[in-house]
């Protein structure tokens, strides 16, 4: 990873893709590809901080571009949804203001511009996780059927999508003998959906802390060693209270969340 600036970053294959574009007189679509990209998280960005999130960096990765958040915990689900659609959001209107100039001034390049707008907006609201429809799909899910039952959902919508989209990718590749940006999209969504794990899942905190069916508890938040058995966490119970269970390593930080439910389950082999 390259730091241009304290916000800005590039992956070191993005900027071998340019050089491949370069040489093969491709740079300006190249460019303008990745300039619609920036446009897009620099809408999630503004839309992070408007609903007070802390942005950490964006970063140019091979198959696009990618806003870090320090903190991605919301309360409200509607916040949630401004966060992921200002994106495609945005997006949506420059195709539709590319559309209604190019009505009045016939210019090829806005009709380019157009095409990347609305070919962004169209890729992003898949409800493939973790594309921006995905996620906003999961977060409705997880509100209404809970986390795990979302989870196993959204793992098989997610598969069959970016399937067919593997196929459409080597549909490509094979008509353009150039254009691999569905191929990289593909790669990077199978990746996402089959190996990626975060220490703990946010949708699952805020299940456990705010929705319906744990707001008739009291929540008591208990912080324990990773290598403590679950007969010992179980013992950190407290009677009229919902554990919710904080594992921590030898180094102090937090490599797992579990529910007092899912530690009875261990305890009761249930």
């Amino acid at each position: 990873m390259i730091k241009i600036t304290s916000k800005l970053y590039i992956h070191f294959l993005t900027l071998i893709m340019l050089a491949v574009c370069v040489l093969s007189r491709r740079a300006g679509i190249f460019l303008f590809t990745y300039a619609v990209m920036a446009v897009h998280e620099a809408a999630h960005m503004a839309a992070a901080v408007f609903i007070g999130l802390k942005t950490d960096r964006i970063v140019f990765y091979p198959y696009g571009v990618n806003l870090k958040l320090k903190n991605k915990f919301v309360h409200s689900i509607a916040d949630e949804i401004i966060l992921y659609m200002a994106g495609p959001l945005v997006n949506c209107i420059l195709a539709l203001v590319s559309l209604a100039l190019y009505e009045i001034y016939r210019l090829p390049e806005l009709q380019v511009m157009y095409a990347g707008n609305i070919m962004l907006f169209v890729s992003n609201m898949l409800p493939v996780y973790p594309l921006d429809g995905g996620v906003i799909l999961k977060k409705i899910l997880a509100y209404f059927i809970g986390n795990k039952a979302t989870a196993r959902i959204m793992m098989v919508i997610s598969a069959v999508i970016t399937t067919a989209m593997a196929a459409v990718g080597i549909y490509a590749v094979y008509i353009t003998e150039f254009n691999f940006s569905i191929m990289l999209l593909t790669a990077f969504l199978f990746c996402s959906i089959f190996t990626q794990k975060e220490k703990y899942d946010v949708d699952f905190v805020r299940e456990l802390m705010f929705y319906k069916k744990k707001r008739k508890n009291k929540i008591k938040h208990i912080i324990v060693s990773d290598r403590d058995d679950y007969r010992t966490i179980a013992g950190s119970f407290v009677p009229g209270k919902y554990g919710v269970v904080y594992m921590e390593n030898d180094r102090g930080e937090i490599t797992g969340i579990k529910s007092e439910t899912e530690i009875m389950e261990h305890v009761t082999g249930g």
